[in-house]
């Protein structure tokens, strides 16, 4: 019997606490698309430590896991799933000697990799992942990643679990499915870790913003949002038109002038908006 008090939360440090939720959003990617739309539809909530709240990403979490064990109860191969973010997370904590990285925080980057990965090699599109991107940098900013690429695929090669010197991802393809992948190339789980460097250097969080222009306007939005934009515009077959995944909330400062068939950029009123023109990012 396993006994869960949600009320032992609130003696959780902040950062403590965060890192549990990365392991519950894990399983919402993993095969429950409820609660992955819990955490985008509840997130503030869920941050305050809303006692419905928990007790709803608890139960779905716990009912996930138990349902993929008890479908593999000798570990042949459906309970790999559960190492969602842990191949590059886990290599990541041991290169930096277990002092930087909580479990949990290991395990968020090493879901965003693992997303970066799915996505360069067309496992998943641009809207999946950058929703996965949003859910896991919305929760809080994560630890610096002090790492090299390099030495973390000669961990990652030399793990126990590595089967004939290939490395198995498990790779997202939509919300609440996932894949195992044995056919990543070296160089792209190598970009994946720069990316998480780059990210973990001020990706979000920091002075800078990002501009994006249109024939228009100028636009700034939150640096944190950076990645997700790059992840998660997708070019639409009708008109040209650009969409933006439903949890994008980005804090617009300015708005773009109605578009075509009334579409505006403002991502705070429909939760699939629509830019007037394809726009073109840069940092400044």
């Amino acid at each position: 019997m396993v006994l869960i008090d949600p009320e032992l939360l609130r003696t959780l440090p902040d950062r403590e606490f965060r890192a549990g939720l990365y392991e519950a959003l894990k399983c919402g990617i993993i095969g429950d698309l409820d609660l992955f739309l819990r955490f985008e539809q509840k997130r503030a909530q869920i941050l305050k430590r809303d006692p419905v709240e928990l007790e709803g990403v608890i139960a779905q979490s716990v009912k996930l896991k138990a349902e993929v064990v008890s479908a593999d109860e000798h570990e042949g191969g459906l309970r790999r799933v559960l190492n969602l973010g842990h191949t590059i997370g886990h290599a990541s904590r041991r290169k930096t000697g277990y002092r930087s990285l909580l479990h949990g925080e290991a395990v968020a980057w090493g879901i965003v990799a693992a997303t970066n990965i799915a996505l360069t090699v067309g496992r998943t599109d641009s809207v999946t992942a950058g929703r996965i991107a949003d859910a896991v940098l919305g929760l809080g900013r994560l630890p610096e990643l002090r790492v090299s690429p390099r030495k973390i695929l000669a961990r990652l090669q030399a793990d126990k679990k590595t089967q004939s010197g290939v490395v198995h991802f498990v790779l997202p393809r939509e919300i609440g499915k996932v894949e195992i992948a044995a056919d990543v190339p070296d160089n792209v789980v190598v970009s994946a870790v720069e990316e998480l460097r780059r990210l973990s250097r001020g990706g979000w969080g920091s002075r800078k913003h990002f501009r994006f222009s249109t024939s228009h306007s100028r636009l700034k939005i939150g640096a944190r949002h950076q990645r997700v934009f790059q992840l998660a515009i997708q070019s639409c077959q009708i008109g040209g038109r650009t969409l933006m995944p439903e949890s994008y909330r980005p804090s617009i400062i300015g708005a773009a002038p109605e578009g075509r068939n009334g579409c505006r950029l403002c991502c705070a009123g429909c939760p699939r908006d629509v830019l007037p023109q394809s726009p073109r990012a840069t940092i400044s």
